[in-house]
């Protein structure tokens, strides 16, 4: 079976799907329509490397979805129309990117998890769409860079876990939301310390690891992450390095000047003078 084709006739009955072991090189969209009962579905073992639009629409109350390794494609609301699931891992997967709408019309979730991948770019909109999750993992990942990642409250997510991951680019300024999330943990992970570090501190990634309900942060953001590069801190906890010796870098530096003078710059109205008399 090279392909999980569409409209597969299921029956009614049938609670559990056993798929592993085969040859499954892409599951198509609306695979599993009209299986209304399933509360296990085993992909693992196949050679996939597409999951086509709307792969698993229709589908709820899915208790486990195994999915296998090597994914190199996930199409935009690859996931929509899945409503009601309690455990969806994607691991060791080989992605150029992670499309905008990748988990859009995802719904109800107990535990996603992204983790040991390559995860390329994360595009905006990845995870737009994606409502009412308890727990969503982003573990052990190579990620190349960051365009964006917003999480807000519309997205419904009691807990994020960021952990672990080398992230080989600093997300630029402005392209980390993360809002209405009831716990974070920000920890063990790897950041470029170089001029970019400032940047990097200034998001919402660098409030580490906190509790809504519990006020203060919980641990220290410098403590529990590290340097991935330049090669000579490469390793080293990002609280051993000298912050104030690192310079802002130029573009941000100039960004910043612009900003400044735009802000102070006096608007004049037509007609009007800069100058009295």
């Amino acid at each position: 079976m090279l392909v999980m084709p569409s409209n597969v006739d299921i029956n009614s009955n049938v609670s559990q799907i056993q798929l592993s072991h085969n040859k499954i090189l892409r599951i198509e969209g609306y695979a599993f329509a009209g299986a209304v009962n399933i509360r296990q579905i085993h992909l693992s073992d196949n050679p996939t490397v597409t999951i086509e639009t709307n792969a698993f629409s229709s589908l709820s109350n899915v208790d486990r979805l195994i999915l296998p390794s090597g994914i190199r494609v996930i199409e935009p609301d690859a996931f929509y129309g899945l409503e009601t699931v309690g455990y969806l891992k994607l691991s060791f997967m080989d992605l150029a990117s992670l499309e905008p709408y990748t988990f859009r019309g995802l719904t109800h979730v107990k535990l996603l998890s992204l983790q040991e991948s390559d995860l390329g770019i994360i595009r905006a909109g990845a995870f737009e769409g994606l409502v009412q999750v308890e727990l969503l993992n982003i573990l052990n990942n190579k990620i190349d860079a960051i365009q964006e990642l917003n999480i807000t409250a519309a997205n419904r997510i009691k807990v994020l876990r960021i952990q672990g991951n080398h992230l080989l680019e600093t997300p630029e300024s402005g392209s980390i939301v993360l809002e209405g999330i009831d716990t974070l943990h920000v920890n063990s992970n790897y950041f470029p310390c170089g001029c970019h570090i400032h940047t990097l501190l200034d998001s919402p990634l660098a409030n580490g690891s906190y509790s809504s309900h519990g006020g203060a942060p919980t641990g220290d953001f410098l403590s529990k992450n590290y340097c991935i590069s330049p090669l000579e801190v490469n390793g080293m906890p990002m609280s051993s390095i000298d912050l104030y010796s690192i310079g802002r870098c130029l573009e941000q530096v100039t960004r910043e000047n612009l900003e400044a003078t735009n802000s102070a710059t006096p608007t004049v109205r037509q007609g009007q003078s800069l100058f009295n008399g």
